[in-house]
């Protein structure tokens, strides 16, 4: 797997450390969020097309 760079994320300087650290934990935390999302809708549409291919040939063998 490549590893992705990921731009510098422009804070103020004038914020408190604690502030500009939680504002990154934050935006990781919504980042991994959506990648688990997009992960799982992956997931799901791949075996609803898996679940759909295999659908046409029981089809076909009750019919015969």
């Amino acid at each position: 797997m490549a590893k992705q760079t990921v731009p510098p994320l422009p804070l103020p300087k004038g914020w408190p450390r604690r502030v500009r650290s939680a504002a990154v934990h934050a935006i990781a935390l919504a980042r991994l969020a959506l990648g688990i999302a997009r992960g799982q809708a992956w997931k799901a549409s791949v075996a609803n097309l898996a679940g759909r291919r295999h659908l046409p040939t029981v089809k076909l063998k009750k019919a015969a």
